[in-house]
């Protein structure tokens, strides 16, 4: 068997191409599951699979192709996840509309941390990484706005349980692919 490291670039080429079409036939096949399942559970567990392949393809870049280990992502995660429930505890902003609003707040997050910490290397980041992620995790459970460890509880959306289940299976398949495809 040939190793692709010696392919010819016409075979090169057809072995990327069958990549391609496997990719599309398992999206087409998640596509159609999540369009007529009625296992919920199932759902919910592929969603949550999903969700972490995003983490995971995040990760990827930074630890993957930039060799810096972090553990810090939760962090950031985690800032965008308390924007959108605040804004909607709060301000009662759908978490429609407050997801961008999430993903800019995570990410201007990253910024006023990463600049400093990107200039470390080794363990040295990694330790910083996991300080950062102390101590927001300290700040989260002492700041009264996110009630602690009791942390915000928010009404269930106005959807079907099958609604809400397909609904969050589709964003994270649909992010999940968008992640994959960019690091790929």
């Amino acid at each position: 068997m040939p190793s692709l490291f010696f392919l010819s670039p016409a075979k090169s080429a057809a072995y990327r191409r069958g990549d391609w079409l496997a990719a599309l036939a398992v999206a087409l096949v998640l596509v159609v599951y999540g369009l007529v399942s009625s296992d919920l559970g199932l759902l919910d567990t592929l969603g949550t699979v999903f969700m972490y392949i995003v983490l995971t393809q995040a990760w990827n870049i930074l630890g993957g192709y930039g060799g810096y280990l972090n553990f810090g992502m939760v962090t950031y995660f985690g800032i965008g996840t308390y924007t959108t429930a605040l804004l909607y505890q709060f301000f009662h902003v759908s978490p429609f509309f407050s997801a961008p609003l999430a993903g800019i707040a995570a990410a201007a997050s990253g910024l006023l941390i990463g600049i400093p910490t990107l200039r470390l290397r080794g363990a040295y980041f990694a330790v910083v990484t996991m300080i950062i992620t102390f101590a927001t995790q300290i700040a989260v459970l002492v700041v009264p706005f996110t009630q602690g460890a009791m942390g915000v509880y928010l009404p269930q959306l106005a959807f079907s349980p099958r609604g809400i289940e397909v609904l969050f299976y589709f964003i994270f398949l649909g992010l999940a692919a968008a992640t994959t495809a960019l690091v790929y």
